[in-house]
């Protein structure tokens, strides 16, 4: 009873963003198959992520809440885009926690202000950690990773320690 609620309140919550395919209508016979399926989109929404959710490419928009270069300001806005590409590879079915992960793009300058393209990751529920360069280097960031649907990753930095990094969110959705 548990899980049905969860499922209505989600479903809920998601429906103009969640894509479950064609709504169930009175009267209609639900094939366990059908059930489990959109089951299993919710479940992946609200879940953790897990490295094989992140693994492809993902185009991405990156917002700061004030003047970065090399972002453009929304026309009339207050808030700075850049748009950028990410992929996410992997060389074995190992935990990215004991077999880091790489990444690869353009989106290194929109996360990090750096001019790297390329890096490892390793993701511990739903915590990403991005190392840019060479194995040896310790630069990089921690994000907060949340699907926002099967296709679409929502990545917002989390601030360490004291100063003021600027406020760094992503959407990213999945190109192949």
């Amino acid at each position: 009873m548990r899980k049905i609620f969860l499922i209505l309140l989600t479903t809920t919550i998601y429906a103009d963003d969640l894509d479950l395919g064609d709504d169930f209508s009175p009267g209609d016979t639900v094939t366990a198959e059908k059930f489990n399926s959109k089951f299993g989109i919710v479940e992946k929404v609200i879940g953790m992520p897990k490295d094989a959710d992140l693994i492809g490419t993902w185009q991405c928009r990156s917002v700061h809440f004030r003047q970065e270069n090399p972002f453009t300001q929304y026309s009339g806005g207050f808030v700075y885009y850049l748009d950028g590409q990410i992929t996410f590879s992997e060389s074995d079915s190992s935990s990215s926690l004991t077999s880091p992960k790489s990444w690869s793009g353009n989106i290194a300058e929109m996360l990090f202000d750096s001019n790297d393209t390329s890096g490892t990751y390793s993701l511990f529920a739903n915590l990403i950690a991005f190392r840019i360069g060479s194995e040896t280097t310790n630069s990089g960031a921690v994000f907060e990773a949340n699907l926002t649907s099967e296709d679409q990753l929502l990545l917002k930095r989390l601030r360490q320690g004291g100063g003021s990094l600027p406020v760094v969110a992503s959407l990213c959705n999945k190109s192949s």
